[in-house]
Formats: C-alpha cells, structure tokens, sequence
C-alpha cells in the first residue's frame, strides 16, 4: 500500500514540468506536493500559524511576479516560519544563497529528491 500521506513539500516554480516534475518521488515517500507558481503565490499558502506549515519547500530563483530570493527575504521576515526548510532548485547556480538550506541543481534527479525528502520531511 501507498504510504499514508503526512508531510506536505511546496515546489514553488514558474514552470509547470518542473512543478510536476518532484510529485510522484515525493509521494511514494509519503509527502503530499503543492504548487505555487511564483513567490507571492508561495507566501499566500504560507499558513498563518506555524502548526500548519509546509515540511519543506523546493524554490526556483528566476521567476515572474515575485522570485526566489525576494521569496526568502520574506520568509525571514515571518518569524514563525523562519526555521522552514528552503531547498533552491535551480539550473544557474552561484555561491550560497541566504535563507537556504541547500542548493540542487535543476533538474533534481529522483535519488536527490527522495533522499531530500527523508532528510527534511522524515520517514513516510
């Protein structure tokens, strides 16, 4: 049987295949995925108590609206969500990047991705 779903990872991505790229990895390891399409759709899911919160969060750099590194000046800003796990997938990387907690490069292959999950989302 599919493991019972517990966690829940948001992939904040301008781009759909990259949105829908992690769901099915994520899932088998037991965490629901969901969407937001850039940064400002991402801080509008953001739960507004901390018991509610996301395990994790995959974040794109270059996107519309608001970016990756407006996003995480953001989040910083929300005290309650400061300790949130940021992962930054992205195909230009260079350097650390302030508020995350790692950098992958874009694509993520599946082993990344599960072993991402494991790591910040705990077992399924």
């Amino acid at each position: 049987p599919p493991p019972l779903i517990t966690k829940t990872v948001l992939v904040v991505d301008d781009n759909a295949d990259s949105r829908e790229l992690p769901a099915p990895v994520l899932s088998t390891a037991g965490s629901a995925v969901r969407e937001a399409h850039n940064g400002e759709e991402a801080i509008e899911f953001l739960p507004r108590t901390s018991n509610r919160k996301p395990s994790m969060v995959f974040l794109d750099l270059m996107m519309p609206v608001m970016d990756g590194r407006t996003f995480l000046e953001r989040l910083r800003k929300l005290h309650r969500l400061v300790t949130l796990p940021v992962v930054v997938v992205s195909a230009s990387l260079s350097g650390a990047i302030e508020g995350a907690r790692r950098l992958v490069s874009k694509p993520a292959s599946p082993d990344v991705l599960r072993q991402l999950a494991r790591e910040y989302c705990g077992p399924p």
